[in-house]
């Protein structure tokens, strides 16, 4: 379907909703989220960067085109950021991926590393079903659609809500109860200008 430049606007007005919400175990603090990188600047993206920009996929949609994906470059402090956890949690939870030099040996360092990406995953879903709730809340307070029927939003923002709440399970599953039973694989690669996997890459693309 071809969006209309009404529905653009809508989109690209909703990028700009953020849910900020410290999704530390138990969602109960109500500290500030900080604006924390899922992949470290200093260690990983610095070593991708050029001209500190690294290459990102994002939505590109036009009037007459079908939806599209493209890669961009993006400034190496906005890459792969989220708003997932307070200071004071960050901190806790990463301190070994964040002060320490890279360990592939040290399971609990590794841990973290993937702890790190299960938090941007469930924050993602968040974030998501909170924009299309928003649509829809929208929608009916304009009279677009009605307060007691489903509508296109709607239906998104509970199925990013159910997606987030397997992240959830999963997340206690194998990480919070405790982290440490989690096996991370690394391995070498020897191919110089490969930051992305199962994808050929110039140099500075990266996947979160």
């Amino acid at each position: 379907m071809i969006a209309d430049n009404k529905a653009i606007g809508k989109f690209f007005d909703l990028q700009k909703k953020n849910y900020e919400k410290c999704l530390h175990v138990g969602f109960l603090c109500e500290k500030k989220p900080i604006r924390a990188h899922s992949i470290q600047n200093a260690k990983v993206l610095a070593l991708l960067q050029e001209n500190n920009h690294v290459l990102m996929p994002l939505p590109k949609l036009t009037p007459d085109k079908e939806p599209t994906i493209e890669f961009c470059l993006v400034g190496r402090n906005s890459a792969s950021t989220f708003t997932g956890l307070c200071s004071e949690h960050d901190a806790e939870l990463f301190r070994l991926a964040d002060n320490e030099p890279l360990d592939v040996k040290n399971e609990e360092q590794l841990g973290q590393f993937a702890y790190r990406a299960i938090m941007r995953e469930l924050h993602t879903c968040a974030e998501a079903a909170y924009r299309f709730q928003l649509m829809h809340i929208e929608a009916v307070k304009s009279g677009e659609a009605k307060q007691n029927e489903p509508t296109a939003p709607g239906l998104l923002a509970v199925a990013f809500w159910e997606r987030g709440w397997r992240v959830i399970r999963y997340r206690g599953s194998y990480f919070d109860s405790p982290w440490r039973r989690v096996r991370s694989l690394s391995w070498d690669i020897t191919l110089s200008n490969w930051a992305v996997k199962n994808l050929p890459s110039p140099r500075h693309l990266y996947f979160r």
